[in-house]
This record gives structure tokens, C-alpha cells and sequence, in this order.
């Protein structure tokens, strides 16, 4: 099965990060994921044509012109109820605001390889 993947951080760094961890996860799981990278949430949204063109969205929480929940917010109402929302995000108190979007789960900065490649699993 293929997975289609979006992530979106206005960190380059986290971007490079979280696209090797998925790509080792790929690798030793014969999955077979298509990673798109986005530095806000306003790109990701002109992209996003339709529901189901993502299955899995990890967004950062905050961003510039666009943060991750209301990024989420909007796919939300494009009647995507299905993609798994991924939040991640320096700060937890974010994670109350957060649970309006029913999000998978809610990663805490930096990211672990290991907490990553265990949310794939359960995903």
C-alpha cells in the first residue's frame, strides 16, 4: 500500500529530519511512502486538491501565515475526515486547542526517531 504524506514545518531542519526517519521507516518496513515537504500551512492547503490526497499530516503547530491547527482546521471542513493528523510542536499547551481537530497524536519537539517510527506502526 502506498501512503501519501505531507509535512509541514517552517524548520527546514525538522522538515530534513522527519523525511529521513520516514524514509528509514519505508525501508524497514516495505512500505512505500510519497513525502511532500511544506514550510506553512497556506502552502499545504493550496496543494491540498481534495480529501484523500493525503493520508497521514504531521504539522508543525507553529508556523508563520498559517499555524498547524488552523491548517488542520480548514482540511477539516474540506470533509477530510479520514487523514491522520500528526501535531508536532515545542509546546504542549497547545494540546487542548489542539483536540478540536481530532489529531492522531501530538509530538513533542525534538523529535525522537524512535516515538516517530512508533506512531507509523500504529498508524
Amino acid at each position: 500500500m502506498t501512503l501519501k504524506v505531507a509535512i509541514c514545518d517552517n524548520d527546514p531542519n525538522t522538515l530534513h529530519l522527519l523525511t529521513e526517519i520516514l524514509w528509514k521507516f519505508q525501508i524497514a518496513t516495505d512500505h512505500n511512502l510519497i513525502i511532500d515537504n511544506y514550510p506553512n500551512g497556506q502552502q499545504l492547503l493550496n496543494s491540498y486538491l481534495k480529501p484523500g490526497c493525503y493520508h497521514i499530516l504531521f504539522l508543525d503547530v507553529e508556523m508563520p501565515i498559517r499555524n498547524g491547527i488552523d491548517t488542520a482546521k480548514e482540511i477539516r471542513k474540506l470533509h477530510d475526515k479520514m487523514v491522520i493528523i500528526v501535531f508536532i510542536s515545542n509546546h504542549l499547551e497547545y494540546i487542548q486547542d489542539s483536540l478540536s481537530v481530532h489529531p492522531f497524536d501530538y509530538l513533542q519537539k525534538p523529535l525522537l526517531e524512535n516515538k516517530i517510527i512508533r506512531i507509523m506502526n500504529r498508524i
